[in-house]
């Protein structure tokens, strides 16, 4: 896996976002395989890979293998959602669903932020605080940042712990056009 991870970042380093991207999607079909494709950590640091090589593909402009790969997250978030055990975990496969959606333009995006802020609008705080820190959260949303980065739209600051107001954020990001 370490190989997978550093050919990845090597090629972004390098510039070819084409074969970063095809080594991120590699790396997080490995993680996927590895769990036997449970929903863990390891599952979801998949996803962020995942979401990773849809925003390489995009800055490539291979927008048809990214629109692939999006259906591909997809799916995978779908299970997060029903197998979740967890408000947090199941608001975060929504998140991460309507990101992958987001870095493809479509527009069903915000349907999927719509429930994630449901789910999240009931956290306390100490959960927030604990998911905020976790790496699969952080590796995910990355995906996003740069992809809106590279648009000049300035990522919410506060998304390490605010899950509900990153969320309103995202939306109101859509409601602009963002989509």
């Amino acid at each position: 896996m370490n190989v997978l991870h550093t050919r990845a970042h090597t090629a972004e380093s390098d510039g070819n976002y084409t074969d970063a991207a095809a080594s991120f999607f590699t790396l997080g079909m490995y993680q996927f395989a590895t769990e036997m494709y449970r929903n863990t950590r390891t599952y979801r640091n998949g996803v962020g890979n995942l979401l990773r090589s849809i925003e390489l593909d995009d800055r490539a402009g291979n927008e048809q293998r990214a629109t692939r790969t999006a259906g591909f997250v997809c799916d995978r978030c779908r299970s997060i959602i029903s197998e979740g055990h967890t408000a947090i975990v199941r608001g975060l496969g929504c998140e991460w669903l309507a990101d992958a959606l987001v870095m493809t333009d479509n527009a069903d995006a915000r349907v999927h932020y719509e429930r994630a802020a449901n789910l999240f609008a009931r956290l306390d705080f100490e959960t927030q605080l604990h998911w905020g820190n976790r790496s699969a959260y952080k590796h995910a949303t990355r995906a996003l940042e740069q992809f809106l980065e590279r648009r000049e739209i300035e990522y919410y600051d506060a998304h390490a712990i605010d899950f509900a107001g990153r969320i309103d954020w995202k939306l109101t990001m859509c409601a602009d056009g963002c989509e």
